[in-house]
């Protein structure tokens, strides 16, 4: 049954995934819902529709009712997520329910900053109203527990951190798509290993989606109309969805420290969660804010040095894969707040490396 479960995931979210994305593109053409090219930062040069991320909420939220449904005569299976964990998946949907109408908002114009942190904040307290949040620091510098408080404002800056993370790397076609593919299977397997098989089906099911989405989105014909971005809306979905299940396996540390399964959650995502405050910093130090537009994120640099977006993400993929390796062992030697620490200045000097490259290429006329 639980075989079953997991192979009629697969072709339930596959299916749905691209009906749903067919018919949001063939909506879209039809009214000019486009994002246009504006020859700076935006890398096309063709309208093209970025509502795609539209199509992973409700296909998401259809299988996983479903998966409940099968699974209802084995919920009293210790390694099957029992009643007790329902609460979790209902804080989970109701948050993603929260930020879907804003996203779509988002998507068709502009939402003012003031109005997106009114929502951030009621769908992370719908996310931690649930009992999801951190409660573990892994041993990091020594500390073993925290007040409940902190771990709530912990969560609420993790809950943003993710939102805008995976939606600024957002800027070459199949970029953060490959990213959370790669995370969430990578998540879903530890998941598995751990015997949660809810969380399991939840990362199967978001791969499924983000395959269907993902062929239209890097190989997408755009003059026949068959071409999407994700858009805000999808960004914001896998955001949330990462951060649910990298919370959980925090949650589940305490019985098994050893795995260390929350950092290697987020060494998965560990370039655009470092990349995002990087160039925070660097904007409010060359005197703008920190959501100031630019094109200092690392896969502008890659762009810069001349590679082609399938370059940019290999490179990205084969860096973040590194990370992984390098963590996985090193976590067995070394305390999870140094390497932490270890990982931001390999981070930066990797990006230093990028800019020195791109130093080098350009034309003397440039330098």
């Amino acid at each position: 049954m639980i075989l079953l479960a997991f192979l009629l995931d697969t072709i339930l979210s596959l299916v749905l995934g691209i009906v749903l994305v067919r018919s949001i593109m063939r909506y879209s053409y039809k009214n000019r819902l486009f994002d246009e090219p504006d020859g700076e930062r935006k890398i096309h040069s063709s309208p093209i529709p970025r509502l795609g991320g539209l199509s992973i909420f409700p296909v998401l939220t259809l299988v996983m009712g479903v998966s409940a449904l099968l699974l209802i005569p084995f919920w009293r299976q210790q390694w099957i997520s029992p009643w007790s964990e329902m609460h979790a998946f209902i804080g989970l949907f109701l948050s993603l329910a929260i930020l879907y109408g804003l996203g779509l908002k988002e998507d068709l114009g502009r939402v003012r900053s003031l109005y997106k942190f009114y929502f951030y904040t009621l769908a992370s307290f719908a996310f931690m109203g649930f009992g999801i949040h951190y409660n573990y620091a892994g041993g990091a510098f020594g500390i073993t527990g925290l007040p409940q408080w902190v771990w709530y404002i912990f969560t609420y800056l993790g809950f943003v951190h993710f939102l805008n993370a995976i939606n600024l790397i957002d800027g070459v076609n199949g970029l953060s798509t490959d990213l959370c593919i790669g995370s969430l299977a990578t998540l879903g397997f530890m998941e598995y290993r751990e015997r949660h098989i809810a969380y399991t089906l939840l990362a199967i099911a978001a791969i499924c989606v983000l395959l269907a989405f993902r062929y239209f989105n890097t190989h997408g014909d755009t003059k026949k109309g068959q071409r999407i971005f994700m858009g805000d809306t999808g960004c914001w979905t896998l955001g949330i969805i990462l951060l649910f299940i990298i919370i959980h396996l925090d949650n589940l540390a305490p019985r098994d420290p050893g795995r260390h399964y929350c950092l290697i959650g987020f060494t998965t995502l560990i370039v655009p969660l470092v990349d995002m405050p990087r160039v925070g910093v660097y904007r409010m130090l060359h005197g703008h804010g920190p959501f100031h537009p630019d094109n200092n994120h690392v896969h502008h640099k890659l762009l810069a040095i001349g590679l082609h977006p399938f370059g940019v993400r290999a490179v990205i993929l084969g860096v973040t894969a590194l990370f992984v390796v390098f963590n996985w062992w090193a976590v067995q030697h070394i305390n999870v707040g140094f390497l932490m620490l270890i990982n931001i200045a390999q981070y930066l000097l990797f990006i230093d490396i990028l800019d020195q490259i791109r130093k080098h290429r350009k034309p003397a006329s440039e330098k």
